[in-house]
């Protein structure tokens, strides 16, 4: 936060001293875009006036947007290699979790579903995000290889009968019971 201010100097009364004495001050807060007072020595050591505890701590929006800072920022983290290894990072805007959280409740969040990003290769930004479901965000990964349009070729050829799963599964270069998913309507069943 930014002092803007110092206002002086306040008596609190205290239970075990007749007074404590505090300096205050107005701070400017550049999340929330507000004035607000604050002990001087707590207001210099802190970042934001407090707007960004919006009490949703462990919940399921704010636990994505932990993991997607983590994935993009902490080369400790397991999936970081894949993530900011590769260059992959999230919008300026994204800092910050209310940020985030007022794009997600504008853009079709609900619980159950996952962020996903439609260019695996592309970062985390507005543009490039949505949510979806965990079976939607497996088949939109770097390591797969088929596609919507793969998938009903695959169904197309297993069910006119002109070759057998084996066949299909060298051709696309894919295991005999990825193509025994697919055909049986298991894998991929969001493909008509």
């Amino acid at each position: 936060m930014k002092l803007i201010k110092e206002l002086g100097v306040i008596k609190v009364p205290s239970k075990n001293r007749e007074c404590n004495y505090y300096r205050e001050a107005l701070f400017y807060c550049p999340v929330c875009d507000k004035e607000v007072v604050r002990r001087k020595r707590s207001g210099l050591m802190s970042k934001t006036c407090g707007c960004l505890r919006v009490g949703d701590h462990g919940k399921r929006l704010y636990n994505i947007w932990r993991s997607m800072k983590g994935r993009c920022n902490n080369n400790n983290a397991k999936e970081y290699n894949h993530y900011g290894g590769r260059g992959i990072v999230y919008c300026l805007g994204w800092e910050h979790y209310i940020n985030f959280k007022n794009w997600a409740m504008n853009n079709g969040y609900s619980d159950g579903l996952t962020i996903d990003r439609i260019d695996t290769n592309g970062n985390y930004d507005p543009s490039n995000c949505r949510f979806v479901t965990r079976a939607v965000n497996v088949q939109n990964r770097r390591c797969v290889k088929l596609n919507p349009q793969k998938v009903r070729e695959i169904r197309k050829l297993f069910n006119t009968g002109e070759a057998t799963r084996q066949e299909i599964a060298k051709k696309y270069d894919v295991s005999w019971s990825t193509i025994a998913i697919v055909t049986a309507g298991v894998g991929w069943a969001n493909i008509r």
